[in-house]
């Protein structure tokens, strides 16, 4: 008879619990999405702004009232940072919200701990999903079990499937 072997993996995150999230409004001059944490962090920066706390804006133009913005309108109902949980980042209507999740958050409204994604099966493998799991070029973030898709401006449902252009 053959002997059987454990092989025991770990899979470790931060403990970002120990650790305070970087802020967007100061780190990214709250023109983007700061993600990491205070000490380690970069900035993805929101539609007209660039440079590496996306302190520029794109053209160095002040935008007009006047002239209306097809790409962005004008929301009076859009989302606020209190519809997401744990520092999450709102675009989108109250009623149509999607949460930007910082480092180590998952979930709708970034209620969850990635740490909920791992499996108490050491011996099972941690596939994460991947890019062809979201449609229209969107990013895909958690796992084949557990995703979510980020969609590229003009395109939502939860693979980017539908297109608004």
């Amino acid at each position: 008879m053959g002997k059987n072997h454990l092989i025991y993996i770990h899979i470790g995150f931060p403990d970002l619990d120990s650790q305070e999230l970087c802020d967007s409004r100061l780190g990214c001059s709250g023109n983007g999405l700061c993600i990491g944490t205070k000490e380690d962090y970069s900035c993805a920066c929101f539609l007209g702004y660039e440079g590496e706390m996306c302190q520029h804006r794109v053209g160095g133009k002040k935008c007009s009232q006047e002239k209306s913005n097809v790409l962005l309108p004008t929301m009076s109902n859009a989302c606020t940072p209190a519809d997401c949980n744990n520092q999450g980042v709102c675009v989108g209507t109250r009623d149509l919200p999607f949460c930007l999740c910082n480092l180590g958050r998952i979930g709708k409204y970034c209620e969850d701990s990635i740490s909920s994604l791992t499996n108490t099966d050491p011996t099972a493998p941690i596939t994460t999903c991947s890019p062809s799991d979201c449609n229209n070029k969107g990013i895909c973030l958690g796992t084949k079990n557990s995703f979510v898709c980020a969609c590229q401006l003009g395109y939502t449902g939860s693979r980017c499937e539908n297109s608004k252009l």
